[in-house]
């Protein structure tokens, strides 16, 4: 089940926050030593080094509680929280982001607050602590909504998420058609497409594989061409899932052919790399970089960035960036020395 937060996930989060004082003396460093520090656990990051990562931040942390940056020490705590919470340290997590909101809270800073409550409601959810995540999670939209946020819709969504882990489908749908009519009326593309995820999470919970996978389609139809790669990604990923549940043939005689499928609950569903034939009587070979697909007009698509050619998916080319020729400064008339 997924679950969002503003701040979605270390990598772009660290990347984007810039420390923006200028160094000052300090026997524990400065504030460029703390950024160093940062830079450091960024590229752990990359390389799912969090431990590490965790150290670094400590170390930049403890810098900038020797310095006059209120700020960018709440900032740091709220990205130690991140990596905390993928490590599954969820004491240490809960406990930088009660540090950061009280922090934020002296600065009025009450969207940086609620960010803070979010990540907090997922962390309690993941506990299975749901009053006290629900709790987290109306506050941060109570937060949002004060300073006119669209980050509300994402709270709403975790509050969504929350009722479907719960088993409570028909509170899960209420939350999330209201928090729809919301974000088409904000005209805001990408909330709209995970607020409908959301919608056939909770019909796959239910059992309609169908009716989800109407729902995960639509979703990439509205963001297939996005520049939101984290939520194109999620709806991609979603929508092949759900084409999947009807990647199947029928057994011949109870048995399949065990070198293109299995039995699976009296059907012989597909193995990976292949598909359901036009005809739906075998599982043929998928071409490389396609993805099954339950349609009357198709059996595969091309996956995202690439595209069809005689019968295969070839990954796109690379865009052509055009050079732009320097200009040329235009002569300077030679100066005439003053009489």
């Amino acid at each position: 089940m997924k679950q969002f937060s503003k701040i979605v996930f270390a990598f772009s989060f660290l990347i984007g926050f810039g420390l923006l004082l200028t160094g000052c003396g300090s026997p524990a460093g400065t504030v460029e030593d703390a950024q160093a520090k940062k830079d450091e656990a960024v590229q752990l990051i990359y390389q799912r080094d969090l431990e590490q990562a965790v150290v670094k931040l400590e170390e930049a942390e403890n810098i900038l509680s020797s310095l006059d940056t209120t700020e960018e020490l709440a900032m740091m705590k709220l990205e130690t929280a991140e990596i905390f919470r993928y490590t599954e340290d969820y004491d240490s997590a809960a406990e930088k982001l009660t540090a950061a909101i009280t922090l934020f809270e002296t600065l009025d800073k009450k969207e940086r607050m609620a960010d803070a409550y979010n990540v907090l409601g997922i962390i309690s959810k993941d506990q299975e602590k749901y009053k006290e995540a629900m709790e987290n999670y109306e506050k941060a939209a109570e937060l949002y909504t004060e300073v006119e946020s669209n980050n509300d819709l994402i709270a709403q969504n975790n509050i969504a998420d929350l009722y479907t882990q719960k088993g409570e489908y028909e509170e899960a749908l209420v939350v999330v058609d209201s928090t729809l009519v919301t974000a088409r009326e904000r005209e805001l593309i990408n909330e709209t497409a995970l607020l409908t995820v959301t919608r056939g999470e909770i019909f796959t919970k239910q059992g309609d594989d169908e009716m989800a996978l109407l729902h995960f389609q639509d979703a990439w139809e509205m963001v297939k061409d996005s520049a939101n790669q984290r939520i194109q990604g999620l709806a991609f990923q979603f929508m092949q899932k759900g084409h999947l549940q009807f990647n199947f043939v029928e057994p011949k005689n109870g048995e399949c052919d065990a070198t293109t499928s299995e039995l699976r609950d009296e059907k012989c569903y597909c193995l990976p790399r292949f598909y359901r034939n036009w005809h739906r009587t075998a599982c043929d070979a998928l071409p490389e970089n396609a993805y099954f697909v339950n349609s009357n007009t198709d059996t595969w698509f091309c996956a995202p960035n690439t595209h069809e050619e005689n019968g295969a998916c070839i990954v796109n080319a690379p865009p052509v960036v055009e050079e732009v020729p320097a200009e040329v400064p235009a002569e300077t008339p030679e100066e005439t020395p003053a009489e």
